[in-house]
């Protein structure tokens, strides 16, 4: 299977989402990724949410807890009640298995191989720039440059997905080929699943 049918399916619990979950969810990411620190102790949690709610285990963790692992914020609070967390007074009931849980599980898996800079200026990315961006990300997975031709939605202006591909050691050869960068297959992957995940 192709990383594309591959991680559409992984993504599945993200991408059947309604419109306007699914844009309160990406918002919330985003958000999360203004502060990269957190994306690490976020993932922790969903990990230990997913293997509880894997092997059916009631599980929670207190609100003092919560706040000191990955903070309160508006974002923070609003991803993990999309997904199944269940906030009361005093602690945060972890969520029952779902396709959701699983995606964001696969998402945080990927956001966690960039590095501050790169999730920055994938941050600033959106829908319009998603399809271009795939299809680079997918040509790179396959060692292959892509003839700016291809993606001129990239390269006719100044936009967030220059920066983010120059931030992932892309470069331009030429005048009219944008090459890969060589060995960060882990890293490309990563990245053509975040795209996929938000806005694909």
């Amino acid at each position: 299977m192709g990383i594309d049918k591959e991680a559409e399916h992984q993504l599945q619990g993200i991408r059947g989402m309604s419109d306007e979950s699914r844009k309160t969810f990406v918002g919330a990411v985003l958000d999360i990724c203004d502060t990269p620190v957190t994306i690490d102790p976020l993932l922790v949690l969903i990990k230990q949410a997913h293997k509880a709610a894997s092997a059916n285990t009631e599980k929670f963790i207190t609100v003092d807890k919560l706040r000191n692992t990955v903070g309160q914020s508006d974002a923070v609070v609003s991803l993990l009640k999309q997904i199944g967390f269940t906030f009361r007074d005093d602690d945060v009931v972890y969520p029952k298995a779902s396709p959701l849980l699983d995606a964001t599980r696969v998402l945080f898996e990927a956001l966690i191989e960039l590095d501050g800079e790169e999730i920055l200026d994938f941050r600033e990315c959106n829908s319009n720039l998603a399809k271009p961006l795939l299809h680079v990300l997918n040509q790179a997975l396959h060692g292959r440059d892509v003839p700016l031709d291809d993606i001129k939605a990239l390269y006719t202006d100044r936009n967030p997905a220059q920066s983010f591909l120059n931030e992932m050691d892309f470069h331009i050869k030429g005048l009219d080929t944008l090459n890969p960068p060589a060995g960060q297959s882990n890293k490309l992957e990563a990245a053509y699943i975040a795209v996929l995940a938000l806005w694909g």
